[in-house]
This record gives structure tokens, sequence and C-alpha cells, in this order.
């Protein structure tokens, strides 16, 4: 619409035109996630940009809510599994997950730090960075951005919560911190 609009030519006109840029491998069609009825025309050789693809978490321009759900329960497992040796780290989550070939996707560090902020925002997840020598752990905050030096431990369970992952002895239920 726009290009036909902004060149005066026909419709039937413009249609052989992108047929034929396309027979020739000049151009190529994306839909957006954002505006699915709209056809966009683009280079051959350009990759979209994950804003208009939607990314690793979009399959067939459908948001994969199977696909995540699997790969927070992936990354849930590795957090638990670092629990007693004082947390895991992005660099460390992304390398796992690559070696393991749970996604056909290759998942970049800030996409795995996306799946394990929501974890971290469900309260499943705690973020914890080393302070000073001693090593004294504390929880951080998450402020949206990736930070190789945050590391991620297992949040320990409210009063409310279901969870059977963990078993508590009574004097650390009763504990105040």
């Amino acid at each position: 619409k726009d290009i036909r609009s902004s060149t005066g030519l026909p419709t039937m006109t413009l249609t052989k035109v992108y047929k034929s840029l396309e027979s020739k491998s000049l151009v190529k069609t994306v839909k957006s996630v954002a505006a699915k009825s709209k056809k966009l025309y683009m280079m051959y050789d350009t990759v979209p940009a994950k804003e208009l693809t939607g990314g690793p978490w979009y399959t067939e321009h459908e948001f994969d809510h199977e696909f995540i759900n699997e790969l927070r329960n992936v990354v849930l497992q590795l957090i638990s599994s670092k629990q007693l040796s004082g947390g895991i780290g992005i660099q460390e989550i992304t390398k796992k997950l690559k070696d393991c070939g749970i996604s056909k996707i290759e998942l970049s560090e800030a996409d795995v730090d996306q799946l394990v902020t929501t974890c971290v925002l469900d309260g499943d997840v705690v973020a914890i960075k080393e302070y000073g020598d001693d090593a004294d752990w504390k929880e951080d905050s998450v402020d949206g951005t990736l930070n190789k030096d945050k590391m991620y431990t297992m949040a320990r369970p409210g009063p409310n919560s279901s969870s059977s992952n963990f078993n508590f002895k009574y004097w650390e239920c009763l504990a105040t911190d």
C-alpha cells in the first residue's frame, strides 16, 4: 500500500514487479508479529530484526507458550542443580542449553536472560551477586539489564507455596532471615 501510494503504479503492475524481484532472489516477503496482515518486503539476504519476527519466542508468527514453558523448566532444573554450589550465571545456563540441544534456534545470552528474568519475577529464582572479598552473597534487584556477574539460585518457597522441591527442617521455617 505504501509503495503503491508513493509510486502511483497500479496494483497489477506492482504485483508483477514483486514476483519478478522475488524470483530473482532480490527481495523476500516478511510478516511482522505486530501487524500480521501487513506484507513487508526486504532485501533477500537481510535477516529481519527480532522486533519484527518476535525472536525465538514466536513460531510461525504465534507466541509459543509450550516452547517457553519447556525452556523455563530446563532453566529451573539447571539453577536447582547448582543450588548448593552458590548459583549459576547466564553464560553457563546459555552454554548448557546449547549443549543439551533443547532448542533448534540458537538462544543468545540476552534471550536466556529474558527467560531467567521471568523466573525471577515469578518468584521461583533469586538474582544474587557476590560483593567484596569475603564472598558474602546478597540478593540483587532485577533491573532489566544483562549483567554477566549476576548469579541465580532458587528462591525459598513462601508459606503458601506448594513446591515439593524443597525439604526444610522445622527450625529453618522459624528463622527470622
